[in-house]
């Protein structure tokens, strides 16, 4: 039995059902730590409050970063289709987004709202291409142990 059968034995799924399990015994362990502390239970409270403070903060900053990395991509290929400019024609989507703006052109008269509607409309097929690529990354990382050079 291979329990790795599948990439996701590997990587994992975005399950979220036992967070919330945990994060309610979370609080009910802090609640019978703040009836143990009596007039001090507000000190456990504000250190509760700066650990889930600080955990947010970092996955904000680190999740931003990362979108803004990936949305400016699509923005970058919209932007060379607008433009007439093959700069990213080796993208897998170029195509694709070359097709949807030929074929849905918009007269607004600023250029950056054209920008923002066509990559909205093509948003969901850049997520998707980028979710595959990154499987394949990960694929790569995990079996580059196990290549025969």
């Amino acid at each position: 039995m291979n329990v790795f059968y599948e990439y996701e034995g590997i990587f994992g799924k975005a399950e979220t059902a036992h967070l919330n399990r945990t994060l309610q015994e979370f609080f009910e362990l802090a609640a019978t730590i703040r009836r143990r502390l009596g007039k001090q239970s507000y000190l456990l409270d504000k250190y509760i409050s700066c650990v889930l403070e600080g955990a947010n903060t970092t996955l904000l900053q680190v999740s931003a970063d990362s979108g803004f990395r990936s949305a400016s991509g699509l923005r970058l290929l919209i932007r060379s289709v607008m433009d007439g400019k093959p700069d990213y024609a080796d993208h897998p989507l170029y195509e694709k987004a070359k097709e949807h703006i030929e074929t849905h052109p918009l007269t607004y008269q600023e250029r950056q709202t054209t920008l923002d509607i066509y990559c909205i409309a093509l948003a969901g097929d850049y997520l998707e291409y980028a979710a595959q690529n990154f499987a394949k990354k990960q694929r790569r990382v995990i079996q580059a142990p196990f290549r025969v050079r």
